[in-house]
């Protein structure tokens, strides 16, 4: 019996769809350090590779998709390029490549979905997909918020310290405004949906999951979400109103004084609402200037090398030396201190890593998105087209307004999401009709092939496969080196060195690039005596990882290593890094001191 082509296809989207649509906001896995981001990062790495070995072999001989619908594919080569290229200028290009495998895959799987999909159909299920991982996501923050946490399975226990109580609110992806930057986007078809369905029952229930999405969206507290959402449904709204406003002018003649009527009463409540906004927005300012202090100490970055960028994932190995910098020359702002790996502003930081090029090539991607979504309006001809543009064109705003604020680019989920929504025009452009949507041609009798042409394709489907399989294995041996890590740590909390040196050398077996296991195996060997040792891995750690504690620590070997001098420019860089270090300032008066 011949497995029909359709469905094999049909199978093959659901399978990729519904892996980084919704088993990817809600994976996690304790057991790793980092235990949202790590299995989140490793699952799309995984379906993304696997998802191109498919396209490619299938690709093999024929035209994975026809001329035309890809409209973003320039810009998006372009992209990719852009931050390839900017890996050159880094102090570690190994480390940057393996940062920057995450940013690649966005346009894969904008390629992916362009391929495999198109029409309505496509995008409704991918809306169902995404609307229903928010509602998960959301439904996981409000239990928490209510105080029963359904993610503290088999006794395990968070230690909140001192945290606010916000910080509760973590669903599965580790942190509020984590939370409130993938639901800003995951609302929006799940509008879509409420607004298309025609039964009673659907509408309902769509409605319902998006006001557990709203309230989610508001307990998180995360101000750069509120802004991202209501930057979102004011362009979704503008979209939906403008078609709707226009057909009405054109069934009743006087539809246009109506509109009029409203352009003109419309100032009067503007009025107070601006005030109203511009009282809320100088509160909110108040909140933001950590985040300046922020944007301000990193923009240094930029001028080294504003064309190439100074590399991709390289502001976390940089920016507590720009920050002592900025703290040297403005010591009344010692009190911002900040130890955040990233800059909470993903188009500045793009410009620091990516430079002049990898920014203008996303500007470039938004711009053809936007091109092709006017286009698709222009021509649509149902509302289910209208109001998928409208969510797609609203998501997108609201991820990238609260991007100014957060990193929506770290998490893999939101980024997922992002690329998705940009997708929709594409998809939309397409007709069903073809073939069960997947916009092939017909099946003919296949040409006699030369055996030239046989071994040809047989080579290159064989690179392929070992190409998908080396890099499949490059991802499980950096996922074992986290698990492991996180494995050594806690045989180092309960003082058991000799298994937790073991542990911390397979760690970086796995992963020479784990500064952190570099780190972690030099206070095993720094605690066991063995400071030449402990002195080297410092130096490997230093590599991928900064850290001021990590700083101590190279003072402190050195210290015992009767190096005065260098440990007490050790000491005094440690205290550079981080000025609100207080265990240093005796180390510093007695090497000072010292005859």
């Amino acid at each position: 019996m011949k497995f029909p082509r359709a469905l094999g296809a049909c199978t093959r989207n659901w399978i990729w769809e519904a892996g980084l649509l919704l088993v990817v906001p809600l994976g996690f896995y304790r057991g790793f350090a980092e235990q949202f981001s790590a299995p989140k990062s490793f699952l799309t790495k995984s379906l993304i590779i696997v998802g191109l070995a498919v396209w490619a072999l299938s690709g093999i001989g024929r035209p994975a998709f026809r001329r035309g619908r890809f409209s973003l594919g320039l810009s998006l080569l372009v992209f990719s390029f852009a931050a390839l290229v900017s890996c050159l200028n880094s102090p570690v290009p190994r480390f940057s490549l393996l940062e920057v495998e995450l940013a690649l895959c966005g346009p894969a799987w904008v390629l992916l979905l362009v391929s495999w999909d198109e029409g309505e159909s496509s995008v409704s299920r991918i809306a169902v997909l995404a609307g229903a991982a928010g509602a998960l996501v959301a439904g996981i923050a409000l239990l928490q918020r209510l105080g029963y946490d359904p993610l503290l399975l088999g006794g395990y226990r968070v230690n909140w310290g001192t945290m606010v109580a916000r910080m509760r609110l973590y669903s599965t992806l580790g942190n509020p405004n984590f939370v409130g930057g993938y639901l800003i986007g995951a609302i929006f078809p799940a509008l879509a949906l409420a607004a298309v369905s025609r039964a009673r029952w659907a509408k309902g229930l769509w409605w319902c999951l998006a006001v557990v999405m709203v309230a989610a969206i508001v307990e998180t507290g995360s101000r750069g979400a509120w802004f991202g959402l209501a930057a979102g449904l004011a362009v979704a709204g503008a979209i939906v109103l403008h078609k709707s406003s226009s057909r009405a002018e054109v069934r009743q003649p006087g539809g246009r004084a109506s509109s009029n009527l409203l352009g003109f009463v419309a100032p009067v409540w503007s009025w107070p609402a601006a005030l109203l906004i511009l009282t809320l927005t100088e509160r909110l300012a108040a909140q933001f200037r950590g985040r300046v202090y922020l944007w301000c100490f990193s923009w240094p970055i930029f001028t080294e090398h504003p064309i190439l960028g100074s590399g991709w994932g390289t502001y976390q190995l940089l920016y507590l030396e720009f920050q002592g910098k900025f703290l040297a020359a403005h010591p009344d702002y010692v009190g911002y201190w900040t130890n955040n790996r990233l800059l909470h502003n993903d188009p500045l930081q793009l410009l620091l890593e990516a430079g002049l090029l990898g920014f203008g090539a996303l500007v470039w991607v938004l711009w053809e998105y936007g091109r092709q979504a006017r286009r698709v309006l222009r021509q649509a001809a149902g509302s289910w087209a209208r109001y998928g543009i409208a969510a797609s064109a609203g998501g997108v705003t609201a991820i990238l307004t609260d991007s100014l604020f957060n990193f929506q680019f770290a998490v893999p989920p939101t980024f997922i999401l992002l690329f998705t929504l940009l997708a929709f025009p594409m998809l939309l452009q397409g007709n069903d009709a073809e073939e069960g949507g997947e916009g092939q041609p017909a099946p003919t009798v296949p040409a006699r092939q030369s055996p030239w042409l046989r071994a040809v394709k047989l080579a290159s489907s064989l690179a392929i496969l070992a190409a998908a399989g080396g890099l499949l294995w490059q991802q499980a041996r950096v996922l074992a080196s986290e698990r492991t890590y996180q494995a050594a740590t806690v045989l180092e909390d309960h003082n058991n060195l000799g298994d937790a040196e073991a542990t911390y050398r397979h760690s970086v077996d796995l992963n020479p690039l784990n500064g952190r296991a570099h780190f972690g195996l030099s206070r095993v060997c720094y605690l066991s005596g063995r400071f030449p040792e402990a002195l080297q891995e410092v130096v490997l750690a230093e590599q991928t990882y900064t850290d001021s504690h990590q700083e101590v620590l190279r003072a402190r070997i050195l210290d015992r290593l009767e190096m005065d001098e260098e440990a007490l420019a050790a000491y005094r860089h440690a205290l550079w890094l981080d000025p609100t270090l207080t265990t240093v300032q005796g180390d510093i008066e007695r090497l000072s001191n010292a005859p």
